[in-house]
């Protein structure tokens, strides 16, 4: 199922959130696209209101299409819809398999895109779920930029314990903080669950001072 709306002042237009309020028992279990427009705002508050809304259904790939990208349009709709696999002679009942099950993910930093390779596991697949994300990463103690997810994300049955190093990505449990790691070695800990590494020299782009803004999302 595919469902547009506008976002107002960050936040889902509040006739769609009435209305997904009204329908979640018939939306639950079913896969949703969700394609939002804006001035300048980002989609990820909007998509968290949506899983609120309703738990029960299954989202898939985001569209956001700003007043300042109307150029793209044309070409970021048929890429989305590729993603989804509308169109292939494939059943859709599979949906975007191939993306949903991927564990790559890009990182925008400013101009410049890095990638990472998350782990298969319950806190990182929670992670990926929650994918386009705009978030302002906090620096800590000159070793980590860190930003907190909400709400947490899901810890049970995930592996705990890890020695941290440069370029890792881990949760650290007692916080719930999602920890980039960009300084050194972090030392072992029981506290952290492993959600994932950047690839190549990618953490070069985290090594600044202060605190940076990134967007993340599936590959």
């Amino acid at each position: 199922m595919f469902i547009g709306y506008p976002i107002w002042y960050g936040h889902m237009a509040a006739p769609m959130q009435s209305f997904l309020h009204a329908h979640a028992g018939k939306l639950s279990g079913k896969k949703i696209a969700l394609f939002a427009t804006s001035g300048s705002s980002g989609i990820s508050t909007s998509v968290d209101e949506v899983r609120g809304l309703c738990p029960d259904a299954i989202l898939t790939e985001t569209l956001h299409l700003t007043s300042a990208t109307m150029s793209q349009y044309g070409n970021r709709v048929a890429d989305w819809l590729a993603l989804l696999g509308v169109g292939n002679s494939q059943d859709n009942e599979d949906g975007n398999q191939q993306g949903q099950n991927s564990l790559k993910i890009n990182i925008t930093i400013g101009e410049r895109v890095i990638t990472a390779t998350m782990e298969d596991n319950v806190t990182a697949r929670d992670f990926l779920s929650r994918l386009p994300l705009e978030v302002t990463l906090n620096d800590y103690a000159g070793a980590e930029k860190i930003f907190y997810p909400n709400p947490a994300l899901a810890t049970d049955g995930a592996p705990r314990g890890n020695a941290s190093s440069r370029g890792d990505i881990d949760l650290y449990v007692p916080w719930g903080n999602i920890a980039f790691f960009y300084g050194g070695d972090g030392g072992y800990s029981n506290s952290m669950i492993h959600l994932g590494r950047i690839d190549g020299d990618g953490v070069e782009a985290l090594d600044v001072s202060g605190n940076i803004s990134m967007r993340i999302e599936r590959q």
